[in-house]
């Protein structure tokens, strides 16, 4: 059995990083790109299959409604970046941190996260559907009607998250934490046995068990 998510290893970004220019740091299928700073740059729309990214920083990047898939991301930061209706297929991410980013409606789908952190992120509505997470976190993230069905959850951490009307339908999660989340309303709460929830979250998930249950609650 797991014993949760340790804290996640940083993404280890060299020194100095290269501005990275248009149109030849642009996303694209098969691209590699390393050691790339992006800032205040557009990247919507693209569609890229098999990009390798390593050891780049991207603030404030608009990377709205594009598609990646069989993408490999490491040692990367994205702060303050929005993937709005970004959809991201088999993508797997080692060593990345975002922070003070918008991910509404994002779709995730079969993706593996390998120690990472995301904080303080908008994330209502996104969708992380048969994706494995190993040693990560979330803290002060807006996860309201998020999707994590049949996904590996084992090594999570939810710190101070909105998980309201989140669904959890068929998803492993023994030992993972949860602890001063909002849980009301969530879905696939079976799906929750193993995981550890602080004494001050339960409440939220009462009618939520009692629902899954059967059993009618009245004043």
């Amino acid at each position: 059995m797991s014993s949760g998510a340790r804290e996640p290893v940083g993404p280890k970004l060299p020194a100095r990083l290269t501005t990275a220019r248009s149109p030849e740091d642009d996303l694209e299928d098969e691209g590699s790109y390393e050691s790339l700073d992006y800032e205040n740059a557009s990247l919507v729309n693209r569609s890229a299959a098999a990009a390798v990214i390593d050891q780049c920083r991207f603030g404030t990047v608009d990377f709205g409604r594009s598609e990646l898939d069989r993408a490999r991301i490491s040692d990367s930061v994205f702060h303050g970046c929005d993937f709005a209706n970004v959809r991201a297929s088999r993508v797997s991410l080692n060593r990345v941190a975002f922070s003070g980013s918008r991910m509404t409606g994002i779709a995730w789908a079969d993706g593996i996260f390998r120690e990472v952190t995301v904080a303080d992120c908008r994330m209502d509505m996104a969708a992380f559907r048969f994706s494995t997470f190993k040693n990560v976190v979330f803290s002060g993230c807006k996860l309201m009607q998020a999707d994590f069905h049949e996904a590996d959850l084992r090594e999570v951490r939810f710190e101070r998250c909105d998980l309201t009307e989140a669904q959890f339908q068929n998803a492993q999660m023994e030992g993972a934490r949860l602890s001063d989340c909002t849980l009301n309303g969530v879905g696939g709460v079976m799906s929750l046995k193993g995981a550890i929830v602080t004494s001050r979250d339960v409440l939220g998930l009462a009618y939520a068990l009692a629902g899954a249950l059967g059993i009618r609650i009245e004043d």
